[in-house]
């Protein structure tokens, strides 16, 4: 730090190790925060699906069975295919099938749901 003719203060080359070791710093902060923002966008996506999965179970799944075909649409900018499969061969007084739920993001992921529904309000 003290030059040859007695001065003090920084060589250019240890200042350009600071500044480098700044750069890398920053660098990894800049990643850390896109990668935290990123998350973040994707979770609230999926809160959104689940909420639209939710209201499609409630309101769609039911008119699917009496109508026996798929459906599909739009919604809150989500596009969505819901379609109602019964399970064949089953002797039970109540109807079973498997319901498949596609869900297109406006971001272009596709979501995928399958669930397992009883219809105990139409048993036979």
């Amino acid at each position: 730090m003290t030059s040859a003719d007695g001065q003090d203060g920084f060589t250019l080359l240890e200042t350009l190790v600071a500044f480098l070791i700044l750069a890398g710093a920053f660098a990894i902060s800049a990643q850390t925060i896109a990668i935290a923002a990123r998350s973040i966008s994707i979770s609230r996506e999926r809160m959104e699906v689940l909420s639209l999965v939710k209201a499609l179970r409630l309101e769609t799944v039911p008119r699917i069975r009496q109508d026996d075909r798929d459906r599909e649409g739009f919604g809150r900018t989500f596009e969505w295919n819901i379609s109602y499969r019964p399970v064949v061969g089953v002797d039970t007084a109540e109807s079973l099938g498997f319901v498949f739920v596609d869900i297109t993001a406006p971001s272009g992921r596709e979501h995928r749901f399958i669930y397992f529904d009883t219809d105990r309000q139409n048993a036979r």
